[in-house]
């Protein structure tokens, strides 16, 4: 399976730590690993965020060489 984005293998990585909660063995288990998805889809959302930001930034410096800004 290919994974074109840093931000979809972070959210593919909160899946399976959903499914491995889903059949955790002990509540402190399941906690942890839900604990672990909230992470990954937080650092899936700020992966999100910086590459709107670089795409923007890429964006901006294509327009300078062009002499546009």
């Amino acid at each position: 399976m290919l994974i074109r984005t840093k931000a979809a293998q972070f959210r593919r990585n909160a899946y399976y730590c959903q499914m491995l909660a889903n059949d955790a063995a002990s509540p402190a288990d399941r906690l942890c690993l839900l604990t672990m998805r909230k992470a990954w889809l937080a650092l899936a959302e700020n992966e999100d965020w910086l590459e709107g930001m670089c795409g923007s930034l890429r964006s901006m410096d294509a327009r300078s060489t062009q002499g546009t800004i």
